[in-house]
């Protein structure tokens, strides 16, 4: 017989514990590795630059415990650039302006028992690449000058919470989903809409 005073020995602590893991993680196998590419829209809240962008990028799905899956994620937001004409006198300024970034992330991801409908909690990092390139038109005979650039880069960890859902036929399917990737800067939150679609392949 097993008295309480037993528990305190850390061999058989342990040995309970992971008892109770392999309880709550059996289930886990059961379930499936899921792999999924994505295209998608991200609406960046960055003051003064565009807010646009396409986003491409995949995910690897890793069975966790019955319900919930890590997720890992990667992408990339290809610039849509923005261009904007001013005037002083007879010169005008026109300025094109850009905003891309890599992003990564990672957390859980919360399903039914099809798999069907989800919502996830991850957090990472994203990389934020702002440029605007500068130039002036104007003069008798009109002279254009060479673009001015001004670049710069910053990394800004992320909280992303999201949903969405995924229809399966066989081990192919089609994931649609919708998050709020909120990052800081200067210590204000800003928030990007993200909506992503694409195949997704479960094993």
């Amino acid at each position: 017989m097993i008295s309480i005073r037993n528990y305190r020995n850390p061999i058989l602590r342990a040995g309970v514990a992971a008892a109770l893991w392999l309880t709550l993680a059996a289930p886990a196998v059961a379930q499936h590795f899921e792999a999924s590419a994505f295209v998608g829209y991200a609406h960046l809240d960055v003051p003064n630059l565009p807010e646009n962008t396409v986003s491409l990028g995949g995910r690897l799905d890793f069975p966790f415990i019955r319900f919930i899956k890590l997720e890992l994620e990667g992408g990339y937001d290809f610039p849509i650039p923005e261009i904007n004409i001013s005037s002083a006198g007879n010169v005008a300024v026109v300025s094109t302006q850009q905003i891309s970034g890599w992003r990564a992330n990672g957390g859980l991801k919360f399903q039914t028992h099809g798999g069907s409908y989800f919502f996830f909690l991850k957090g990472g990092a994203y990389w934020l690449e702002p440029s605007v390139d500068v130039r002036t038109i104007g003069g008798i005979p009109i002279v254009v000058s060479p673009p001015t650039s001004i670049s710069t880069s910053a990394v800004k960890g992320t909280f992303y919470p999201g949903g969405g859902i995924t229809f399966f036929a066989g081990p192919i399917g089609l994931r649609f989903d919708v998050g709020d990737e909120i990052f800081w800067l200067n210590g204000n939150a800003r928030n990007t809409l993200r909506i992503n679609f694409g195949p997704a392949f479960r094993f």
